[in-house]
């Protein structure tokens, strides 16, 4: 008895707080960094748009690596962006001003990558294929793989308190892992807000702190949706 009632008083409910529709026209990704949201588009854009204000734009770039480029993955930090190409599986770094130029590029660790997050210092992917979690070094650093521990299909991942948060589409779920050693270790597991996510980013803290969500055109909606939610639970001692 103890048990399910704990867990009713302790899991995420989200209360929508805006929403926006989403700045490109086939969205695959959301990032964050220094109140901005990034958007990766399929067709091979990027944009950036005020966190405070998801309406204005404030960023818009197109960038040419040579060959198809379709962005299914995005993360920013540190003055770069990264995004993941599934045309080419290769993983680019770009400029965070100005992002139409290229700082480098490298195949990606396996050939079908999904999923993106920095963690302050180094960059993570997600390969669908190898099922694993993929720490990148810096260009000439070597990279240090992770076996994912649950049965999940990510497609969008995000860093928040020193630990990875993964969105599960298949179970609709987020998975946040902690890092240790050579594992990932879960420790939680909180439904999704709704069908659809495309991307997650955390921005804020305490009474401010917000998850971002970026929808598709599905569940309901006409077309693709930035919307950002206070996260809360019933217990006081159990926050998001």
């Amino acid at each position: 008895v103890a048990r399910p009632a704990w867990r009713a008083a302790t899991v995420w409910r989200y209360e929508r707080t805006a929403a926006a529709p989403a700045p490109t026209p086939n969205p695959t990704a959301l990032g964050q960094d220094d109140g901005r949201l990034w958007v990766a588009d399929w067709g091979g854009s990027v944009v950036a748009v005020d966190a405070s204000d998801p309406r204005r734009a404030v960023l818009r770039a197109a960038p040419a690596p040579g060959g198809s480029y379709h962005p299914t993955a995005i993360a920013v930090g540190g003055g770069a962006l990264w995004t993941l190409d599934a045309a080419q599986a290769r993983l680019l770094r770009e400029s965070a001003r100005d992002p139409d130029r290229i700082l480098g590029m490298r195949p990606s660790p396996g050939p079908a990558p999904t999923a993106l997050a920095f963690d302050g210092g180094t960059v993570w992917s997600y390969d669908a294929v190898d099922r694993t979690v993929t720490r990148h070094g810096g260009d000439d650093a070597p990279e240090k793989s992770f076996s994912l521990p649950d049965e999940a299909v990510p497609n969008a991942m995000t860093w928040a308190d020193g630990r990875l948060w993964v969105h599960d589409a298949k179970f609709r779920r987020i998975l946040i892992y902690s890092v240790g050693g050579n594992a990932l270790t879960r420790v939680a597991s909180e439904p999704d807000p709704g069908p659809g996510v495309l991307g997650l980013a955390v921005s804020g803290t305490g009474a401010a702190r917000r998850l971002f969500v970026l929808y598709g055109a599905e569940g309901g909606r006409a077309r693709p949706e930035i919307v950002s939610y206070r996260v809360r639970s019933l217990l006081p001692f159990a926050p998001f």
